[in-house]
């Protein structure tokens, strides 16, 4: 019993863990990926997620070590898990897209942007991010 008292105030002491410390490890990668590239909504999310699944790799994608991950919620790490997880299941909303930009990139393009968008077609336009797939 004492052992058990002791682990209560442990823990309420140091504070509930963070949603992204109760990922799978193996989806944690992805899910930050989704966090660093996606506007917070849902939608972003889950386009984000899909055209990563049809990458099939992280490598390029800034996502990942974005400085906002820090100070991110936690709705947002779950949202962005729950947005992993149903890209499996249900459809590809970008169709077949591996690469994206956001309107921002656009906006600030440089000459390598221009170059970029001419190898690729865009599939779809969703949450303030463009889709494409190389030609």
């Amino acid at each position: 019993m004492r052992k058990l008292a002791i682990i209560v105030v442990a823990m309420l002491l140091c504070g509930t863990a963070h949603a992204y410390e109760t990922i799978n490890k193996a989806d944690l990668p992805y899910v930050r990926a989704i966090v660093g590239e996606a506007l917070p909504d849902y939608s972003s999310m889950y386009a984000i997620a899909c055209a990563i699944r049809n990458r099939g790799t992280l490598k390029g994608v800034y996502g990942v070590n974005a400085k906002h991950l820090q100070t991110t919620d936690d709705d947002t790490f779950l949202k962005a898990e729950t947005a992993w997880r149903m890209s499996l299941i249900n459809e590809d909303v970008v169709k077949g897209a591996t690469h994206w930009l956001s309107d921002y990139d656009l906006k600030h393009s440089k000459p390598s942007l221009i170059a970029f968008r001419k190898k690729m077609k865009e599939t779809a336009y969703i949450g303030q991010t463009h889709f494409y797939i190389e030609r």
